[in-house]
């Protein structure tokens, strides 16, 4: 199906809108007709994350191949660290340049009870913190003086949905993708741990809402 055939709600030019064409729906902010900002494609390819002049650019959580896996891209193309989680724990960690794969590989066990695999004071790996509530939260990437720092992976024990998020300093700041286990999905743009910009919400039956944030406040939708 051509652009011209291809059917848009809100503004698929400059703007806000959801674009279906055949069986792919992109939702997101549009410039010159194409994705610009936070933005989510999902039919044939899956991919929620950042986008300029339609090609995808910044923090990326995209289905490869029957997983999901995450990180960011330069010009459409993938660059530096990405990570693919599994059910157990265990991840997988490819390493890009310019799009092509330079490194592939499982990340080991650590046989430490806190961080089970990997290397979670400065590598990659997945950490497990215990809150005094008895729950726990699962993290995955990159560490830097024990924290996260880039592309990373979150999940708290008491919910269901996954985290994706940029991090600095161990703390949500850049982008931000959430999946939630009813099927929506949540994009906003992040400073220091707090909603700050463009925000999307994009609900199990298609429909999706715009909302503007300052400093974790929504101020226009």
């Amino acid at each position: 199906m051509t652009r011209a055939a291809a059917q848009c709600q809100g503004d698929c030019n400059n703007g806000y809108g959801a674009l279906v064409a055949g069986e792919t729906t992109t939702t997101g902010f549009f410039k010159n007709g194409k994705l610009d900002g936070p933005g989510d494609v999902y039919g044939e390819q899956l991919c929620s994350g950042q986008w300029k002049d339609g090609k995808k650019e910044g923090f990326v959580v995209y289905k490869d191949g029957d997983r999901i896996s995450y990180g960011m891209f330069v010009n459409d193309q993938k660059q530096g660290l990405h990570v693919t989680p599994f059910e157990d724990g265990s991840i997988i960690a490819h390493t890009f340049d310019k799009g092509v794969l330079k490194d592939n590989h499982a990340v080991l066990k650590s046989g430490n009870a806190d961080c089970p695999y990997g290397n979670c004071q400065n590598g990659i790996g997945v950490k497990l913190e215990n809150l005094p509530d008895g729950k726990s939260i699962l993290y995955t990437g990159k560490f830097v003086n024990g924290f996260l720092e880039g592309p990373g992976y979150s999940l708290y024990s008491n919910s269901p949905n996954t985290i994706y998020a940029t991090y600095k300093a161990g703390i949500t700041h850049g982008f931000m993708v959430i999946m939630y286990s009813t099927g929506g999905i949540e994009l906003a743009e992040m400073q220091d741990g707090k909603r700050d910009g463009r925000l999307i919400n994009i609900f199990p039956d298609g429909r999706s809402e715009a909302y503007f944030f300052e400093n974790g406040t929504p101020v226009k939708k």
